[in-house]
């Protein structure tokens, strides 16, 4: 499946922007806003009493019309000035800064809240200091500066617990989790989250414990423990359910849908969205947009344009209504990517044209629509052969993917790049640019390998918490049964003894579920890979078999073997991970690969055969090699050679040297050797090649342009049984 990684930006920012709302804004009922504008005709006088009613209406109108919103605070603050009013005009540019977060200005916004932040400190006005020193925070946040985010978010911390605000203090740690998360330091994140409810919980905050617990659900998605994530939005889908707050309850169910839309439910992901669009039907919101986007996007997936276009719009025409310009764009992209795919190039230019120009209106720090747009465009010139054109734009495209660290805009830009400079005889650039796309498509087949078997531990480990506790429940069911028969007692007392030993169940569940989810938590450490410092050199061969393996022993043996192997495998993957964030590493690093990779596997058949690994090169920190080139050799004489041997040991050799200046490596095994190996194949009518030998050939070609055979396979010369394998590598 196609997932465009736009769509997930903006689940970045989702927590920020959904507490942020419930720390100023909230949507009144028109009744109230009615009385409001009502008392507002009847009080012509310019005093203090008018400020405060337009301000009043400027807040409950948030959100729902802009323009209007940005006019009645800009009388607001005129007549502030006249009457030298200073708390009304402090409340009038806060409430203006938020209307420009709101559309995305947020350089704008930084500017009016610093400007009623001074006008707060002039009278006094602590809360009003730190609320502003909050909202300055949020918008750093959104320019993707965390470092200033960070220090405007404690500021306003230390302001509330000056005050001993809960309330904001609350909304501080709430914040400062949410930046922790965009780190990607989670268990920071979860802290300061969980602070953030507790808080709530002692000041009887019902509502703020809901929208806690959306935040930390919206954490364990990111992370990939959809069972956990799932479990936070329904408790706090219940909690706002029963308060009455639609746009939280929107928000939870569009959270679960996108959940099960990662998962390829599709039908299940669009009966929640659609629960979200119902609820949101006569409002208008940045939810209801989400809701519209989010069911364009599942009939785009399903192939159904049509139907994607009419929520497209349906979302680009609400975005336009409430001025949210991040909506504005990606509703356009979106529309410009259906009408490319279905080679209507004309609309699709002019709609990925608007994407862009409304990008550029955006700001810094979210050029990521950008990056879309102009790889859009230069698509569309590249199937209108406009390659001039198309060159300039997936140049400009790719540069922006780099900076985002978008590895799927950046493998669609440079598999374009190559086609266009091939269709412009610029043969070396077409060259290194197909190069750099198959390097990112490895890239990304691991990222989502790897994301699909942590899934899968979460979903094991979860069910298992609950399969365990439940099985506990029966033990202690037949106990009491068991006893009662013993004893022969009453009904009466057989009762009474049912109901203690129940409580009993229900403490140690409790005391055991606490205690494993503390253990979980602990393991998610290991199982939670950093995707991203995936690079073009890791071998998604190796990674494959080495994933399935670890999966099919957690799935085959006890719990406790099958923890102790999945903490080892950990060791081995932070090795690998390490070594991939470079081109080239030395050969001791691959050494101590290859040394943990065989430690591992001997293991798992049972200690079946020994190893040596004879180093003849002194300084091997100074030898440099590409990654994981020598390790599938291993895997092979550990697999096709060792691992089936019944009436001997095995054994695998492993020596390295420097032969006219290249390394050597040679591998041998006393494994079945060549011949039985070839029989037993034709015997299982197999016909096809090693596909790490394969690889390992196709990685050489490319380090010896002259295409010098490097990779020789022969009957050992070590022993009478077994194979030879010997690989020579250039220098680095």
């Amino acid at each position: 499946m196609k997932r465009k990684c736009f769509e997930k930006k903006i689940s970045i920012y989702a927590l920020l922007v959904f507490f942020f709302s419930n720390f100023y804004i909230t949507f009144a009922q028109n009744a109230k806003l009615d009385s409001l504008q009502h008392v507002l005709k009847t009080h012509t006088k310019k005093d203090t009493t008018r400020v405060n009613l337009l301000n009043a209406i400027a807040y409950e109108i948030y959100g729902t019309n802009l323009d209007k919103e940005l006019k009645i605070l800009n009388e607001s603050r005129l007549l502030s000035d006249r009457i030298d009013y200073k708390k009304g005009k402090a409340v009038s540019l806060n409430y203006t800064g938020q209307a420009h977060m709101y559309q995305s200005n947020f350089k704008e916004s930084i500017d009016n809240f610093e400007k009623s932040m001074v006008l707060y400190k002039a009278i006094g006005n602590l809360k009003g200091v730190s609320k502003n020193l909050n909202s300055i925070g949020v918008a750093y946040f959104q320019l993707s500066n965390r470092e200033k985010s960070l220090e405007y978010f404690k500021k306003s911390l230390q302001v509330d617990e000056k005050l001993k605000d809960k309330n904001g203090v609350s909304a501080c740690l709430n914040n400062i989790g949410t930046l922790y998360q965009s780190l990607g330091e989670y268990e920071k994140s979860l802290e300061y989250l969980k602070k953030a409810i507790l808080i709530k919980q002692e000041i009887n905050d019902e509502v703020g414990v809901g929208r806690g617990l959306y935040n930390i659900g919206t954490i364990y998605a990111v992370r990939g423990d959809y069972p956990h994530a799932i479990e936070n939005y329904k408790k706090a889908l219940l909690i706002l359910k029963k308060n009455n707050k639609t746009q939280g309850v929107s928000l939870c169910l569009n959270e679960i849908g996108d959940i099960y839309f990662r998962q390829e439910r599709f039908k299940t992901a669009l009966e929640y969205f659609k629960k979200s669009l119902k609820i949101n039907d006569s409002k208008k919101n940045n939810s209801l947009v989400k809701s519209l986007r989010y069911i364009g996007r599942i009939y785009k997936e399903n192939g159904e344009n049509v139907k994607a276009i009419e929520y497209f719009k349906k979302a680009l025409k609400m975005s336009q209504e409430i001025g949210n310009k991040e909506h504005i764009s990606y509703c356009l992209n979106a529309l410009g990517k259906i009408h490319l795919e279905t080679k209507k190039y004309t609309q699709a230019l002019q709609y990925f044209k608007k994407g862009l120009s409304t990008n550029l209106e955006v700001g810094e720090g979210k050029q990521f629509g950008e990056s879309v747009s102009y790889i859009g465009i230069g698509e569309t010139y590249y199937h209108q052969k406009k390659y001039k054109k198309a060159l300039y734009n997936l140049i400009k495209g790719l540069k922006l993917a780099e900076k985002f660290e978008s590895v799927e805009n950046q493998k669609l830009a440079t598999e374009l790049l190559s086609k266009t400079y091939y269709k412009t005889q610029q043969f070396k650039k077409a060259y290194n640019n197909q190069i750099k796309f198959k390097t990112l498509s490895d890239s990304l087949f691991n990222k989502k390998k790897i994301q699909k078997i942590t899934a899968i531990e979460y979903e094991y480990a979860y069910k298992k918490r609950l399969d365990s506790a439940a099985q506990r429940e029966n033990n202690l069911k037949n106990e009491v049964t068991t006893i009662d028969k013993k004893l022969g007692i009453s009904e009466q007392q057989k009762l009474w003894w049912i109901i203690g030993f129940f409580c009993l169940i229900l403490l140690l569940f409790f005391l055991h579920r606490n205690h494993r989810f503390k253990q979980l938590k602990a393991q998610s450490e290991n199982t939670n890979l950093r995707f991203q410092a995936l690079n073009m050199q890791m071998n998604p061969h190796f990674i494959y078999n080495s994933l399935s393996s670890i999966q099919q022993y957690v799935l085959a043996n006890d719990p406790n073997s099958a923890q102790q192997y999945l903490a080892q495998f950990s060791v081995l993957m932070r090795a690998i991970l390490a070594s991939c964030k470079k081109e080239i590493i030395s050969l001791d690093k691959e050494i101590e690969i290859i040394k943990n990779y065989i430690e591992l596997e001997k293991k798992r058949f049972r200690n079946s055969f020994d190893f040596e690994i004879v180093n003849s090169i002194e300084d091997s920190s100074e030898i440099y090699l590409p990654p994981l080139l020598i390790q599938p050799l291993v895997e092979n004489a550990v697999i096709h050679g060792v691992s089936t041997l019944k009436e001997r040991k095995g054994f695998i050799s492993i020596s390295f040297n420097i032969i006219n200046q290249e390394l050597e490596c040679v591998v041998n095994d006393n494994g079945i050797g060549i011949e039985t190996s070839t029989k037993e194949k034709q015997q299982r009518i197999i016909n096809h090649e090693s596909i790490a030998i394969k690889n390992i050939e196709e990685r050489l070609k490319l380090l010896d342009t002259k295409n010098t055979q490097r990779l020789f396979v022969s009957p050992s010369n070590k022993t009478p049984h077994g194979t030879q394998t010997r690989i020579l590598i250039p220098v680095y």
